[in-house]
C-alpha cells in the first residue's frame, strides 16, 4: 500500500479523535450525549480502518500464495 494512502487513512483517524475530544471538551454534555459520541467515533474509526486492514491481508495472502507458486515451480523443474 502506498504510503500516501496510509497518511491519508492514519489522518482521517487522528481526525475523527480530534473532533471527539473537542466536541467533548467545549460542550457540557450529559452522560448519554458523551457515550455517543464516543460511539460514534468508534464506529467511525472502525469503518475507517475495516478496509485498511482487508487490504493489508489480502497482500499479504498473495504474497505468500506467490511464494508457494514459486516453490512448486522451482521443484517441478528439478
Amino acid at each position: 500500500m502506498k504510503k500516501n494512502k496510509l497518511f491519508l487513512i492514519l489522518a482521517a483517524v487522528l481526525l475523527v479523535l480530534i473532533a471527539a475530544f473537542y466536541i467533548t471538551k467545549t460542550l457540557s454534555l450529559s452522560v448519554w450525549s458523551f457515550a455517543i459520541i464516543w460511539l460514534i467515533a468508534i464506529i467511525l474509526i472502525r469503518l475507517i480502518l475495516t478496509p485498511l486492514v482487508v487490504v493489508l491481508v489480502c497482500q499479504h495472502d498473495a504474497k505468500i500464495q506467490a511464494k508457494r507458486d514459486q516453490q512448486e515451480k522451482d521443484q517441478e523443474n528439478k
